[in-house]
């Protein structure tokens, strides 16, 4: 099968500050070129722009509804190519989605997770605002996909706004259309982009361990 990642990331206008007045975008590239051929222009597809504003969960099911549709037949049926350099008389070639990349805030919302200040973690059972900044590994339990899964799906099928409410307060989670695809895996698949990791390991390192931040600052310990 033939791998592909999807991006998702929002874009405000000419450097704007109102996230009401920009872009998002979603992306995809194909993980089975090689590496040095990834990423060229021509070999990225944008597949959607959203104008205007950053959608919350409900509204970005809608906007994932189109590739999630493109990735379910490709993971049933595939696409038949009429002829290859390996299969002159054609072949059919199944592909699916590895993963979806994108910064903490969208991956939230891509993800139907609650907003990051929410204090539940995405990956653990860990809760509250103590979960920042914690080390110690050994303690935390891990979020299988198939629970996330669960309580998405029990999110979804709660009868009411009430239940959903309740729902979220509980586990921090909510519905994700991405979901629909049988083998994704919200605790493996939905993934930081290495830009933004890079940049919060290198702020964690100089502001916590290094402790070098502006004069009269504090920062917890």
């Amino acid at each position: 099968p033939i791998a592909f990642a999807a991006h998702y990331d929002g874009f405000n206008l000419e450097g704007g500050k109102n996230a009401r007045r920009g872009w998002g975008m979603i992306s995809i590239k194909c993980l089975s070129l090689p590496l040095d051929l990834q990423n060229l222009p021509e070999n990225v597809h944008i597949h959607m722009l959203i104008p205007g504003f950053e959608p919350d969960i409900t509204s970005m099911n809608h906007y994932w509804r189109s590739p999630v549709d493109i990735f379910k037949e490709g993971w049933t049926s595939g696409v038949r190519f009429s002829q290859t350099a390996g299969h002159p008389t054609g072949r059919v070639a199944k592909y699916f989605l590895a993963c979806v990349c994108a910064d903490s805030v969208a991956r939230a919302t891509v993800g139907g997770f609650l907003a990051i200040t929410s204090h539940h973690c995405t990956m653990c059972e860990c809760t509250g605002p103590t979960l920042h900044g914690r080390c110690d590994w050994e303690n935390w339990t891990s979020l299988p996909g198939n629970v996330l899964r669960a309580r998405a799906e029990a999110w979804r099928d709660a009868p009411t706004q009430t239940e959903r409410k309740r729902l979220e307060k509980a586990h921090g989670q909510r519905y994700t259309t991405l979901l629909e695809l049988p083998y994704f895996d919200l605790a493996v698949h939905m993934t930081i982009d290495p830009m933004h990791e890079i940049l919060n390991l290198c702020k964690n390192f100089t502001t916590h361990l290094l402790r070098l931040f502006d004069e009269g600052k504090t920062l917890p310990d």
